[in-house]
């Protein structure tokens, strides 16, 4: 049977359709990561250059690596207060340096917006950071069962946790495209009549299909991640790994409720990319195995992984509905459901992280063995007008 998965796979990668697929990909791909890394607010810096501006800023935020509490807080703002100190009255050298977005967005959340530290030393050159009314930890309301949180570069991991959920989009649409021609366009072509009654056509074959079906969803995912995260290292290398997300300033997903740090987020953002692929890949499968056309399959495959985010004004917040499409794969996969909502049962069923992805583990395992049983029955039992 390897010739005939290896027969299908030439057909999927030998195809017009694929090399332009794979071409458009690539540039949408490589435009969101130019977006969120070259043009990041950690790059920005009149004058300097990119690297420049991202060694600047990580190298402030080595400095104050470590545990996170209030003492931390007041040792980073009082860094900051003295660069706003340093540079009165002369605006211009403070334009021409990079932004410190570690201390700004840490600033940002604990400060009142009307006691920012550009206004204070304007106000009073010689002013202390002890002079300040700096929030404590406890107000930013993190989960009391946290321990021990490790603040690192965290505005870096932001920009990759955006870049991985950005390219989803463009992923699985490239997705759909190309095996959206895996049964159709046999039927379209009425090559159906000579495939499927041949010995293995409706079988053996079939298996083959879907196999090769599940190669190409699965190379083109870790195809994309590894030039997202070729280009992230490229840029910014892999410090502040072990950070922990609740040491977030910039997402602030401060009431995360789940000990974890950046790795691991990212891990679980490509475990339920990796989920929602799977059944996506089954569901067009199964369509194009009862549509004739490949255009057809595509529009309607698109149309049935959208729907729940087009429900999304329609049904009542929290309702039992409303919950049931925040498990869909047009909409687990944000950041703001993954960090903010997936803990809770505001939106989702429980109020528990980890069986929610549980809860997105059945859902993927039982709609794609259902939607591929689908697909072998049909072919298997196909009439052939």
């Amino acid at each position: 049977m390897k010739k005939l998965y290896r027969f299908e796979l030439k057909k999927i990668f030998h195809n017009n359709t694929f090399l332009f697929t794979i071409i458009a990909l690539l540039v949408v791909v490589f435009g969101i990561l130019w977006i969120n890394f070259n043009n990041s607010q950690m790059a920005s810096g009149v004058g300097t250059s990119t690297r420049k501006s991202i060694q600047y800023n990580q190298k402030i935020a080595k400095q104050f690596e470590g545990k996170l509490d209030d003492s931390k807080i007041k040792d980073v703002l009082a860094n900051y207060l003295d660069f706003y100190k340093e540079e009165v009255g002369n605006s211009n050298k403070i334009s021409s340096k990079p932004m410190d977005v570690f201390s700004y967005y840490i600033a940002d959340n604990m400060l009142d917006t009307q006691n920012n530290l550009a206004s204070l030393v304007a106000k009073n050159p010689n002013i202390t950071i002890d002079e300040v009314d700096i929030k404590p930890l406890s107000s930013l309301n993190i989960n009391d069962s946290i321990k021990n949180l490790k603040i690192t570069s965290y505005f870096s991991w932001s920009d990759l946790f955006k870049a991985v959920t950005a390219v989803f989009i463009p992923m699985i649409v490239a997705i759909i495209i190309i095996n959206s021609r895996i049964f159709s366009d046999e039927k379209f072509q009425r090559m159906d009549h000579i495939l499927l009654t041949t010995k293995y056509g409706r079988n053996k074959l079939t298996i083959e299909k879907i196999k090769a079906g599940f190669t190409s969803s699965i190379f083109i995912f870790f195809s994309t991640i590894l030039i997202v995260l070729a280009e992230y290292t490229y840029y910014y290398g892999f410090s502040g790994w072990d950070g922990s997300i609740q040491a977030n300033f910039y997402l602030k997903t401060f009431s995360f409720p789940v000990t974890i740090n950046n790795l691991q987020v990212l891990f679980v953002l490509l475990f339920i990319q990796l989920l929602n692929i799977i059944l996506i890949t089954s569901i067009t499968m199964l369509i194009s195995s009862l549509m004739n056309s490949s255009f057809t399959t595509m529009l309607v495959s698109l149309g049935v992984i959208a729907l729940p985010k087009g429900l999304d004004k329609l049904l009542m917040s929290g309702g039992p509905l409303s919950k049931v499409q925040q498990y869909m794969p047009i909409n687990n996969f944000t950041l703001d459901n993954v960090l903010n909502n997936m803990g809770f049962d505001e939106n989702f069923f429980f109020n528990n992280f980890w069986i929610n992805i549980g809860v997105i583990c059945v859902i993927t395992l039982i709609g794609s063995m259902l939607s591929i049983f689908e697909v072998y029955t049909y072919q298997k039992n196909y009439y052939i007008s």
